[in-house]
């Protein structure tokens, strides 16, 4: 039986998110595979979490360290004091600093690095992604375009050990028969769907420019709408042309997709973009932008955008308009995200960590 350390640093650093998301998924399957042991490090405060709530690890697997030193322990690199061989992997840039753990990071993406405008906070971040990619023994990135990314920013990083994870989809993802009995907020595809935080990089104004140009309205999926996206909202829309919704259930997320036009995801960059899978699951169109790690999550490449600009994401939306040509779409986006399952992330991932474990064995013997 192989030992596993997760280090759920994660679930004390943000109360929901995709990289939350990503160890859930992995974390609900490696405590069920039989050929491991898993243990874990956690803040106290980790319970806030959305997804932490979701996993029953018993308490005697844990070890816990404070909450007041979480805004030192989560850049300090731990040391479990375990002896024997092990996987570490941390959900946060983290490695253990026993000499027999084989340290795993997951690169999600380079935001920071790309960014013109870099804070204190960024440029720590930097550091830290960074010092856990070169004392790693294995660095999974979780898409081609992210690993392009990793050999353009880290010059000098060993290629061998860097190997694409793709993330997956959850199976709460599905095309609904019916419905007839489900609340949507407007009518059955009268809205588009927007998801996510609505920052800058984001291209969150294109989006409602373009809504602004159309008769469809326009349902958000994210924070807490500020008095002054209220306002822009009201202005361009309408105050009856648009919701926010925040909190929202997989289950839920599944029937608004159901239900929608489209989703439009005209982010100028993404790690991986796991809510374009989402929504092709659910038999949703996905518009989106031509860049980073898309193409590599959007099924038709007639649905990517080349330009940021209203004309050419109305162009899309009205091809859309065709039953025929929207049919397509959508059973092509339902194939597609098929092959895109946490099964498969999961044992992609058990696999690097069986050769990494196997080929320390063999080395000390």
């Amino acid at each position: 039986m192989s030992k596993v350390v997760i280090d759920n640093i994660v679930y004390s650093i943000q109360k929901i998110g995709g990289i939350s998301q990503v160890f859930y998924e992995i974390t609900t399957r490696l405590m069920r595979d039989s050929i491991y042991k898993v243990e874990f490090l956690e803040c106290e405060n980790a319970n806030e979490n959305f997804y932490r709530k979701l996993l029953d690890i018993p308490i005697v697997s844990i070890t816990y360290f404070a909450k007041k030193w979480l805004k030192l322990f989560r850049y300090i690199n731990p040391k479990p004091g375990i002896k024997d061989t092990y996987i570490f992997h941390s959900s946060y840039y983290r490695t253990s600093r026993d000499k027999s753990a084989i340290n795993v990071t997951t690169v999600h993406d380079f935001t920071y690095e790309r960014s013109k405008s870099r804070s204190f906070a960024s440029l720590v971040h930097i550091w830290q992604q960074k010092r856990a990619v070169v004392n790693s023994d294995i660095v999974v990135c979780i898409s081609e375009n992210t690993k392009r990314d990793l050999l353009y920013y880290y010059k000098n990083i060993d290629e061998n050990k860097i190997h694409v994870v793709y993330n997956g989809v959850s199976d709460e993802y599905k095309k609904l028969l019916s419905l007839d009995c489900i609340e949507l907020p407007f009518e059955i595809k009268t809205y588009c769907i927007y998801v996510g935080v609505r920052r800058k990089y984001k291209n969150y104004d294109l989006v409602v420019d373009a809504i602004s140009k159309t008769k469809y309205k326009l349902v958000l999926i994210g924070s807490s709408l500020t008095k002054e996206e209220k306002e822009v909202l009201d202005f361009k829309l309408g105050h009856d042309r648009y919701l926010c919704l925040s909190g929202v259930s997989n289950d839920r997320l599944n029937q608004l997709y159901n239900g929608a036009f489209c989703l439009l995801y005209l982010s100028s960059y993404e790690g991986f973009g796991i809510p374009c899978l989402e929504a092709q699951k659910a038999g949703c169109p996905v518009i989106a932008y031509n860049s980073s790690s898309i193409p590599e999550v959007v099924c038709n490449k007639n649905m990517l955008v080349d330009s940021l600009d209203v004309a050419s994401v109305l162009n899309v939306i009205n091809k859309l308009k065709s039953t025929e040509y929207r049919t397509q779409i959508i059973n092509e986006g339902i194939a597609f995200a098929e092959k895109f399952s946490w099964d498969k992330t999961y044992r992609d991932l058990s696999a690097l960590y069986q050769k990494a474990m196997n080929k320390t064995m063999n080395t000390h013997e």
